[in-house]
């Protein structure tokens, strides 16, 4: 069973997170909502990589209003707190990271822990995870751009690439 998008950018923050998910291989039970406001600290929060579910959520109230750079872009950034997160917990099984440094990983431990992340200064950018996230999204936004006509060639490509249901 197929999920049923409300509009054209609910099926872009899709495409965009599957099309990243392939090429950083993120982990096959790692879910992406599109949910509502409610899910947010508030309706002007894009999307939340949860920690404790290993759920993407995106904000169906900021993709109505949303570009479609914003839209790719959010995707990207919050596949790579996936991909933090994954890397982290292989490193906790006692695997070595072929992404991050051991340092990289230890600072990825402090922020991810529910218990210190709301407590840093809200000051988001400051964090390594925030700029890490960041630097890959603009990069990859780069690249889609080179390998893709448009945001419509991208969600024919990747749109149902992982099953996903709510």
């Amino acid at each position: 069973m197929k999920v049923i998008y409300e509009c054209f950018n609910e099926k872009l923050v899709i495409a965009a997170t599957n099309y990243v998910r392939e090429k950083l291989r993120i982990d096959e039970n790692i879910w992406v909502f599109v949910s509502t406001g409610d899910n947010f600290e508030s309706n002007k929060h894009s999307g939340k990589f949860e920690i404790e579910l290993c759920v993407i959520r995106y904000n169906k109230d900021f993709l109505k209003i949303a570009t479609e750079e914003q839209i790719i872009k959010l995707a990207f950034h919050e596949t790579f707190h996936a991909l933090q997160f994954q890397e982290l917990f292989y490193y906790e099984e006692g695997f070595k990271s072929k992404i991050f440094s051991e340092a990289e990983l230890k600072i990825l431990k402090r922020e991810f822990n529910p218990d210190t992340k709301t407590g840093v200064t809200n000051k988001w950018h400051e964090l390594l995870s925030e700029q890490q996230a960041e630097t890959f999204a603009h990069f990859m936004y780069i690249k889609y751009k080179e390998s893709f006509s448009g945001a419509a060639e991208l969600v024919e490509k990747y749109l149902y690439k992982f099953i996903n249901l709510e």
